[in-house]
C-alpha cells in the first residue's frame, strides 16, 4: 500500500499489449516502442488504428513486348485504328528491297507531307524503343538536299519535340537508295506518358517530287507482373473477438508471373506501428490469384478502423492498384469501469475492495487466463469466467457478504491483491498478454474512503481523475458508495467534434473589400460540443466565432472574413478548443491574396453617330491620379471625329489601375419608328386585307427599306414574334405616312389570328412591332351608376366587335362576359375560365353576360361588389370578353375601363313610432320594420325643450315585424323618434328635426326652397319624394350654415312631376 506510479511506469505499461505480436512475429526489441509517447497519450484516448497489409514482392519478371507495330503489308490503304491526320501518304510498293514486302509507307507529293500515330499508352514503361526502315526516293524520286525525313514525338503537355539523334533528321542529298535503312531510339521519359503519340514529317516542293519511304514501324516496352491486393474478411467484428485477416492477392498481368515473395501484414496507431505479420506469398501465374491468411488479433475499443491493402512491385506496370484502403468497423468496448481502492469495513478497508470490468459488446467473452496486475506487481490470473454481454462484472476478494461489506460480484479471486489507498494502477491484459485496459491514479485524485470511482465514459482515458466521479449511492451494509454491478451513476456522453475544413482559401480579393468564406463546426455526439476558447493568428483575417455549446448532432457555421489592405499574399490560421474528447483543438488555417480592385470607368462600349463635323467627347471618368489614351491623350476627356478603338487607362491613388474601351462608329443607329394605322379593311374568312401607314428610315423621317409581316394563332409580341408566319410578297415601304395595304391569303375560316408588323432600314434597325387580330375587339365607351337603385350596380355602354356586324369574316360572336377586377378588399375569388387572350394582371370574375345581336353597340347592368359614397369610393375596373360562337375558347378582350356604383338613398323612415314612460326611469320605443335590404341599424334621438336633438341609443335590426328597445329616460326629454342607417351611412333623419316654416317658390323649372336659420345650426340636409309618407325620400343636397338666410335651389326637378321636400338641420 504505499506504491507511487511515475510517468516512467506508464510509458512502460501500454506498450506492451502489442510487444508480443511483434517479438514472435518480428524479433524486435521492445526498447523500439517503450518510448513512444504518442502510444502512452493516445491508447487509452482514441484507439484508432490503421491496419495496413503490404505485400512487397523482392522479384520481377521482364520481358519484350511489341506496344505498337506496323509493316504496311495488310491493306493498300492507312491503318486509321493506328495512324491518324496524314496528308500526301499513301501505302506503296514502288520501293525495292521492303524489310515487310511487298509495301511501304510513303511520303512525299505536293507540298509537306504528314502523318500522326494514334495516341499510346506509354505511362509506367521504363525503357521503350522506338525503330523503323527508311529509304530515299521510295522508287519514284529522290528528295532533294535540304528536304527532310523528320521525326517528332508529344510531350505530356501536347507540344511536338523533334527526335535529333542517330540518323535523324535524314536530308534528301538528292539521292535514291536502293535498300532501306534500319533506325532505332530508346525514348525519352518525357515521351512516355498515357496519350503519347508520334509524327514522320517530310517537307517537299509543290511539285510531285521529293518521296521518302518507311517500313516495319514498331515501339517495344517491358511488361512485368502486376500485383493487387483485396481484404477478403469481413469489414466488422466486436471487441475482445479474433479478427482473422484474409487478403486475395491476383496477379493481374495478362503475360508475366511473378517469383514467390512475402507479405506483410502492419497494424499502425495513426502512423506508429504496433504490429506486425508476414506470410509467404506464392509464384502467382498470369491472371492468378491466391487467398493469404494472417494470425489472429483482437481489439478490446470500439472505433472505426483503417484497414489498407498494399501490393507492389519495384517496376509493377501499374501502380494506380497497389493500394486498397477501406474501414474496419470495431463494436463495443472492454473497460475498466468501477474500482474502490479505500473502502468501508468493520473489519479491514481491504476486505470490501473491488474493480469492475464492463462488457459493452453483443457477445459474451471468456477471459480465463486473462491478468490484473497492481504497481506492487501483485498478479491476479483469472479461472474459467466470462464476461456476459453487455454486462459488468465486479471482481471482489472475498465472496463472504458479511466480510466484503455486501458488494454484488460475479468472480472472487483468491490471489493477493491490494490497492493502495492513495496512488495504484490496475493492468488488465488477455491470455496472450495483450493490454486490454488500464487505470493509474495518485494522490490527486483525492480519494475518499468509502467511495468508489466510477468512469464517465469507457472511450476516456483512464488515467486522467476529471474522466471519473465519485461514488454517491450507498450500497451493501458498510456504507460504501458506489454502483458495482451497474452501470456508472456519472455515465456521460463523450462529445466529438468535426470541422468541415482544414484550409480556407479566398484566393484573390480587392484591397479593402470583404470577402467572406464560412465553414461549419459539427458536433458528432454523442455529447454536446463545448467551444471554449478561439485562439487567432491573423492581421487582416477577423471572424464572427464565439465561445457557445454545440449541441449533439447539430453544426455551427461561422464565418472568416479577410479584408486585405494591400496588395500580396496574407496567411491566418484560427485555433478551436473545444471539449473534444479525442483532438480538442481544431485549426484552421487560411489565405488570401489582395490585389487592386477592378475599376469601372463605365464607358459606353459602341456609340454610333451620324455627324462627322462634330467632335465626340469621350469621358474616361473623374477622380483618377492619371489617365492615358490609346491615341496618346492624357486627359479625362477626349474629343474626336473619326470612327475607332478608342482605349483609356487610369491609375488611381493606390495605384490600381482600370481600362475600358468605347468603339465609335459613324453611322445609322435610329430605327423606324412604330407603323401606325395597322388595320383590318376586309376580311372574308379566309383572306384579310390589312391597311396601315407607312413609317420612316430613321423614326418617322425618310422611307423605310422593307416591312416584316408574320401571323399566328396566339396572342403576338415582340418576344415570339420570329416565330410566327412570315408572309411574303409584301409592298416596297413607300415615303412615311403614306397608307398601304396587304392581304393576306391561305387562312382558316373561323380561326383567330394575330398579325404583327415592323418597318425595317437599311441598316437593319426595326421598329417595334405593331399587332391587330382578325377577330377584332369591343370597345367600352362608357360605364355609369344605375341612379336610384340604392347602389350596388353600373351600366356599361360598350361598342361590340366589327365582326359582330360584318358578314364572311368566318368569326361570329357568341356572346359578350363582363369580368370585374376583384381585389382582396372585396373578393378573393379568381376567374378559372380557361380563354385565349391573356387578361391583365389581377383576379378578374365574370358578372354579366350579354348574347351577340349583330349589333353595333351593346348596354349591359352588372353588379358592383361596394358602393362609393361619404364612405369612401370604391372604384373597379372593368373589361368585356367576347366570345366566338362555335369556338367559345377563341376570344378578344376591350379595353379595361374603371368605375363605381352610388349609393345615396338612406332607408325607409321606420312607420308606427310609439313611445311609452315606464315609470321607473325607462322608456320603451316600438316601431314597424323597415325592409331596405342594406338596413344597418336603427338610431333613437331625444328632442330637448330647446328644439336641439341627442342621440340616445343605437338598437341591430330583427326579424319581428316590430321591433323594440327600452332605455334610460334622457335628461330634459320632450318628445323621442327613431331613424334609419343602411351600410352606407345613409340615414333617414327622425321626424321631430325637420324645420318648420319651410318655403316654396319657382323659378322656372328650378324649385326655390327657403326657411329660418336654427341659432345652433351647422348644417342644412334637403330631402324630396314623390310620396307624401316620405316612404322613398332621398337627400339631394345640403345647406352650410354661414349666418345667411338658408336656402337651396332644386334644378333637377321635372314639371311634369309632384314632388314633397323636407329640411332637417344638425349641430
Amino acid at each position: 500500500m504505499g506504491l507511487s506510479t511515475s510517468d516512467e511506469l506508464i510509458n512502460s505499461i501500454f506498450p506492451f499489449f502489442i510487444l508480443p505480436y511483434i517479438k514472435s512475429r518480428l524479433r524486435l526489441r521492445p526498447a523500439s516502442l517503450k518510448k513512444s509517447n504518442f502510444l502512452r497519450n493516445k491508447i487509452m484516448k482514441n484507439l484508432y488504428f490503421s491496419l495496413i497489409i503490404v505485400a512487397f514482392l523482392s522479384s520481377n519478371l521482364f520481358s519484350q513486348v511489341i506496344l505498337f507495330e506496323d509493316d504496311f503489308d495488310a491493306s493498300t490503304t492507312i491503318n486509321t485504328s493506328k495512324w491518324t491526320n496524314f496528308n500526301s501518304v499513301i501505302i506503296g510498293s514502288n520501293a525495292s528491297n521492303e524489310p515487310s514486302s511487298p509495301y511501304s509507307m510513303i511520303l512525299g507529293g505536293s507540298g509537306t507531307a504528314v502523318i500522326y500515330t494514334q495516341p499510346i499508352d506509354l505511362s509506367g514503361q521504363q525503357t521503350v524503343t522506338l525503330s523503323f526502315y527508311w529509304n530515299r526516293g521510295a522508287g519514284i524520286e529522290s528528295p532533294d538536299s535540304g528536304e527532310y525525313l523528320r521525326l517528332y514525338y508529344k510531350n505530356s503537355t501536347g507540344g511536338y519535340v523533334e527526335i535529333t539523334t542517330g540518323s535523324m533528321p535524314v536530308n534528301g542529298n538528292g539521292t535514291t537508295s536502293s535498300t532501306f535503312t534500319f533506325y532505332s531510339v530508346t525514348l525519352p521519359a518525357a515521351a512516355l506518358h498515357s496519350t503519347s503519340q508520334f509524327r514522320f514529317n517530310q517537307n517537299g516542293t509543290s511539285c510531285n517530287c521529293d518521296y521518302y519511304a518507311v517500313d516495319s514501324f514498331q515501339i517495344e516496352g517491358e511488361s512485368s507482373a502486376d500485383l493487387a491486393s483485396t481484404l477478403s474478411s469481413g469489414s466488422s467484428f466486436e471487441a475482445g473477438q479474433d479478427y482473422i485477416p484474409q487478403i486475395t492477392v491476383t496477379n493481374i498481368d495478362n503475360n508475366s508471373s511473378s517469383d514467390a515473395t512475402n507479405a506483410f501484414l502492419e497494424v499502425s496507431l495513426l502512423g506508429n506501428t504496433v504490429y506486425l505479420d508476414t506470410i509467404d506469398v506464392p509464384i502467382l501465374q498470369a491472371l492468378e490469384d491466391t487467398l493469404l491468411t494472417f494470425d489472429s488479433f483482437s481489439i478490446y475499443k470500439g472505433e472505426d478502423y483503417q484497414l489498407k491493402i498494399y501490393t507492389s512491385l519495384s517496376t509493377d506496370a501499374n501502380n494506380s492498384n497497389d493500394t486498397l484502403t477501406t474501414t474496419l468497423s470495431v463494436n463495443g468496448d472492454i473497460a475498466l469501469n468501477e474500482f474502490l481502492p479505500f473502502g468501508l469495513s468493520t473489519f479491514d478497508p481491504i476486505f470490501t475492495e473491488f474493480f469492475e470490468i464492463s462488457n459493452s459488446t453483443d457477445s459474451s467473452i471468456f477471459i480465463t487466463g486473462w491478468t490484473i496486475e497492481n504497481s506492487s506487481n501483485q498478479l491476479i490470473t483469472v479461472g474459467s469466467q466470462q464476461l456476459l454481454s453487455n454486462d459488468y462484472t465486479v471482481f471482489v476478494r472475498f465472496g463472504n457478504a458479511v466480510i466484503n461489506g455486501g458488494t454484488p460480484f460475479d468472480y472472487v479471486f483468491t490471489e493477493t491483491f491490494v490497492l493502495n489507498d492513495v496512488s495504484d494502477y490496475i493492468v488488465i491484459r488477455d491470455s496472450n498478454g495483450i493490454l486490454v485496459d488500464s487505470v493509474s491514479y495518485d494522490a490527486s485524485w483525492n480519494a475518499t474512503q468509502g467511495e468508489t470511482f466510477e468512469r464517465k465514459n469507457v472511450k476516456l482515458n483512464g488515467n486522467f481523475a476529471g474522466n471519473w466521479c465519485k461514488g454517491t449511492t450507498t450500497y451493501g451494509t458498510e456504507g460504501n458508495k458506489g454502483s458495482p454491478g451497474m452501470a456508472s451513476t456519472c455515465s456521460t456522453p463523450i462529445a466529438e467534434g468535426a470541422i468541415s475544413a482544414s484550409n480556407l482559401n479566398f484566393g484573390n480579393v480587392v484591397i479593402f473589400e470583404d470577402s467572406i468564406l464560412t465553414a461549419k463546426l459539427y458536433a458528432l455526439g454523442p455529447g454536446d460540443l463545448e467551444i471554449n476558447s478561439v485562439t487567432f493568428n491573423a492581421a487582416t483575417f477577423t471572424t464572427d466565432l464565439v465561445p457557445q455549446t454545440i449541441f449533439a448532432g447539430d453544426s455551427l457555421e461561422f464565418s472568416v472574413i479577410f479584408t486585405p489592405v494591400a496588395q500580396g499574399v496574407e496567411i491566418g490560421d484560427l485555433t478551436i478548443h473545444t471539449n473534444d474528447w479525442n483532438s480538442p483543438d481544431f485549426l484552421l488555417n487560411f489565405d488570401g491574396t489582395g490585389y487592386c480592385y477592378e475599376i469601372n470607368l463605365a464607358m459606353i462600349d459602341t456609340l454610333n453617330v451620324f455627324e462627322t463635323d462634330t467632335l465626340l467627347a469621350i469621358d474616361a471618368g473623374a477622380g483618377f491620379f492619371s489617365y492615358s489614351w490609346n491615341i496618346g491623350n492624357t486627359n479625362q476627356i477626349i474629343n474626336i471625329n473619326n470612327s475607332g478603338t478608342y482605349v483609356a487607362i487610369v491609375t488611381d491613388s493606390l495605384f490600381c489601375m482600370g481600362t475600358d474601351t468605347t468603339v465609335v462608329i459613324f453611322d445609322d443607329i435610329i430605327p423606324p419608328s412604330q407603323i401606325t394605322g395597322f388595320e383590318i379593311s376586309a376580311n372574308s374568312g379566309t383572306s384579310i386585307t390589312l391597311d396601315f401607314v407607312s413609317t420612316g428610315d430613321d423614326s418617322t423621317w425618310g422611307t423605310a427599306t422593307n416591312y416584316e409581316l408574320r401571323y399566328l394563332t396566339s396572342e403576338i409580341n415582340e418576344q415570339n414574334f420570329a416565330t410566327g408566319t412570315l408572309v411574303s410578297s409584301l409592298p416596297t415601304p413607300l415615303v412615311s405616312g403614306t397608307v398601304q395595304s396587304k392581304t393576306v391569303t391561305g387562312l382558316t375560316s373561323g380561326t383567330q389570328y394575330y398579325f404583327g408588323i415592323r418597318a425595317i432600314d437599311n441598316f437593319g434597325n426595326v421598329s417595334p412591332i405593331s399587332t391587330v387580330q382578325n377577330f377584332e375587339r369591343p370597345a367600352i365607351t362608357s360605364i355609369s351608376d344605375v341612379g336610384n337603385d340604392n347602389g350596388g350596380s353600373v351600366r356599361i355602354n360598350f361598342d361590340a366587335s366589327p365582326n359582330d356586324y360584318t358578314q364572311g369574316t368566318g368569326i361570329v360572336i357568341g356572346s359578350y362576359t363582363i369580368f370585374r377586377k376583384s381585389n382582396s378588399t372585396t373578393s378573393p375569388s379568381k376567374n378559372q375560365n380557361q380563354i385565349a387572350e391573356s387578361l391583365p394582371t389581377g383576379n378578374w370574375v365574370s358578372v354579366g353576360t350579354v348574347l351577340a345581336f349583330a349589333q353595333t353597340d351593346y348596354t349591359a347592368i352588372v353588379p358592383t361588389v361596394a358602393d362609393s359614397n361619404g364612405t369612401g369610393v370604391n372604384a373597379h375596373d372593368f373589361l368585356i370578353l367576347a366570345q366566338d360562337y362555335s369556338k367559345p375558347w377563341q376570344n378578344v378582350i376591350s379595353n379595361v375601363v374603371s368605375a363605381y356604383s352610388i349609393d345615396n338613398i338612406a332607408p325607409q323612415i321606420p312607420p308606427n313610432q310609439n313611445f311609452a314612460d315606464n315609470g321607473n326611469g325607462t322608456t320603451s320605443a316600438t316601431w314597424a320594420k323597415v325592409t331596405d335590404t342594406d338596413l344597418a341599424s336603427y338610431k333613437i334621438y331625444a328632442q330637448l325643450s330647446d328644439g336641439t336633438f341627442s342621440f340616445v341609443t343605437q338598437e341591430s335590426p330583427t326579424s319581428a315585424q316590430t321591433q323594440t328597445s327600452t332605455f334610460n329616460n334622457f335628461v330634459g326629454a320632450i318628445d323621442y323618434s327613431v331613424s334609419s342607417v343602411d351600410v352606407n351611412g345613409n340615414e333617414s333623419l327622425p321626424f321631430f328635426n325637420r324645420i318648420s316654416d319651410l318655403q316654396i317658390d319657382f323659378s322656372g323649372n328650378d324649385v326655390i326652397l327657403t326657411w329660418s336659420g336654427k341659432t345652433d345650426a351647422t348644417n342644412y340636409k334637403i330631402f324630396r319624394d314623390v310620396n307624401i309618407d316620405f316612404s322613398n325620400a332621398i337627400e339631394i343636397g345640403t345647406f352650410q350654415a354661414n349666418g345667411n338666410s338658408p336656402n337651396f335651389v332644386d334644378s333637377n326637378a321635372l314639371a311634369t312631376q309632384n314632388y314633397y321636400y323636407f329640411v332637417t338641420w344638425e349641430n
